[in-house]
């Protein structure tokens, strides 16, 4: 019971880091700034960079939850705003799932620590390896083909052909470039290494204090 409890909460920590280093580097507001200023979105879109950020920041505001689209429906045509409802509703499953899968994880933690608390320390180290080599393998498929695999994650999550904008016409797609996108996946991927990475270290320096405290019987 204990080990089928321990896999659980090796395969329901990783996923919930792996959403919160999602969602801070998709609401921060200075990666689309950066962006915006590296990929002269101002010259392709005619907008300034003030109205740029403001249309950006009413739209992490939708993905939120905001479902006001007066102000977006000024500069987005029907087809894009059917597809940022969409993408809306996958946001909210993702807000659910993460919530549900770091409720999953207290509760194991808190198990695990009084039954087997050696375990935690354990899975978590066999986790970031298996992950760590996971993540190598999907950089390596990503820099190869980026377009390819994103390809692939909008025919697995959307039912429709609406993602397929045009870049001439649909300023969502002017806005955000496939090189917004692979630089916005780097930086989730290296902050949700940062995170694992502290988690291990942690985990590992803290066994020996605990080992002090609740006897080092419960550790190998």
């Amino acid at each position: 019971m204990n080990k089928f409890l321990s896999i659980l909460f090796g395969i329901f920590l990783p996923i919930t880091v792996l959403f919160f280093a999602f969602g801070i580097e998709t609401f921060n507001d200075k990666n689309y700034e950066e962006s915006y200023i590296k990929y002269d979105v101002v010259s392709t879109t005619k907008l300034n960079i003030n109205e740029l950020m403001e249309v950006t920041r009413e739209l992490l505001s939708n993905l939120k939850g905001n479902t006001n689209e007066s102000y977006l429906k000024n500069y987005f045509n029907e087809k894009e705003m059917l597809h940022l409802k969409d993408v809306r509703h996958l946001f909210k499953m993702g807000f659910t799932i993460r919530y549900v899968f770091l409720t999953l994880l207290i509760v194991l933690f808190v198990y695990l620590f009084f039954e087997t608390p050696d375990s935690i320390r354990k899975i978590i180290n066999y986790t970031s390896v298996i992950t760590f080599i996971m993540i190598g393998i999907f950089l390596l498929l990503i820099k190869i083909d980026f377009n390819k695999y994103f390809t692939y994650f909008h025919l697995i999550f959307f039912d429709n052909d609406l993602w397929l904008l045009d870049p001439n016409t649909d300023l969502m797609l002017q806005m955000m470039p496939e090189p917004f996108f692979i630089n916005i996946f780097k930086k989730i991927i290296l902050l949700f290494i940062f995170f694992m990475a502290t988690i291990v270290i942690i985990t590992n320096i803290s066994k020996e204090r605990v080992a002090k405290k609740i006897g080092n019987k419960y550790f190998d």
